[in-house]
């Protein structure tokens, strides 16, 4: 009696590990559901999307470097909230495709007229000066004229520089030739000032040149395609708030399905092996609790099962009367 006590202790203490066990799972399996919708198929069919999905959607960033976001297909039965993540999802893989496509073609662009600039802009600074010295040149013969005036009093004089002029006659006319060269010089230096001035306020009157209309072109089909990356951005960070919304609803929908006597009823159906149909692992990790649990209730059950075979006292056979 003794060893039988004993060894129903054990079999008592296997019992109850088995019975906290269908108490305990339901509860993990509810965490799991909590945590991943989608680690379980149920026949409501409001579980059929990946959590994951909106991690991958939410890292996506429309202003870093990096691929477009994956596409996806769905082959079972969709909800209306499932139906609503996948059109946003959908257009939200579109726009990043597209935004991906546009980066690169914008790059390819920015190379190409940061080349095309350093020829544009030394023609434009080249018509420029031009432009300047163009406004000067009216000035030139008669500075041309005073200053061979004013040589040929130096020469007269037998001079080589106006300190050296005697007073008198020749002194003063290279006075006066001097200050009138002043003059017109001032003239010369107003012109080729106001020539600047009007230049730096009109740079497109020296960006005619085929060259430079092509180089502008291009700056332009940049500058467009800058626009449209930035309305691309824009609409990335709508539906960002799009999809979380819709997957709050999804997500809402799904936790309202399940509670913890669901997967109660779940976890009895793994622990003896019996297959409810409603409920199934829709997950690796789901699938190997299940096979753990099941694991457990057979050997669990096999042990007790032994035990109380070999242990059980028997009677001592009956003595035959002659």
């Amino acid at each position: 009696m003794p060893a039988f006590a004993k060894n129903t202790r054990r079999e008592a203490f296997v019992g109850v590990v088995f019975a906290l066990s269908l108490v305990i799972m339901p509860w993990v399996y509810e965490l799991l559901w909590y945590a991943h919708p989608d680690y379980f198929r149920v026949q409501a069919g409001v579980n059929v999307l990946p959590t994951e999905l909106y991690s991958i959607a939410g890292e996506y960033s429309a202003y870093a470097d990096g691929p477009s976001l994956p596409p996806m297909t769905l082959q079972s039965e969709q909800d209306d909230a499932a139906n609503k993540i996948l059109s946003i999802y959908r257009q939200f893989q579109a726009t990043s495709v597209m935004l991906s496509t546009k980066r690169v073609e914008l790059k390819k662009r920015q190379i190409g007229v940061q080349e095309e600039y350093k020829s544009f802009e030394a023609s434009q600074w080249n018509q420029y000066e031009q432009f300047v010295a163009k406004k000067g040149l009216e000035f030139q013969p008669e500075i041309q004229h005073l200053t061979g005036a004013m040589h040929l009093i130096l020469k007269q004089a037998g001079v080589a520089v106006p300190e050296q002029l005697p007073t008198g006659p020749l002194a003063v006319a290279y006075a006066n030739l001097n200050v009138e060269l002043a003059r017109v010089q001032f003239k010369l230096t107003t012109a080729e000032l106001d020539a600047r001035v009007y230049g730096m306020g009109h740079l497109t009157d020296f960006q005619k040149l085929a060259p430079q209309q092509e180089y502008l072109k291009h700056y332009h089909e940049v500058e467009t395609l800058e626009k449209e990356i930035f309305a691309l951005q824009e609409s990335t960070n709508k539906f960002h708030g799009q999809l979380y919304d819709a997957f709050v609803a999804y997500r809402n929908a799904a936790l309202e399905t399940l509670g913890y006597w669901d997967f109660f009823y779940f976890s009895v159906g793994a622990a003896t092996t019996a297959t409810f149909g409603d409920i199934a692992p829709n997950s690796k990790v789901v699938r190997i609790l299940v096979c753990l649990q099941v694991f457990a209730s057979i050997a669990g059950t096999g042990f007790v099962m032994s035990r109380l075979t070999r242990d059980r006292p028997t009677k001592p056979p009956a003595e035959k009367t002659p």
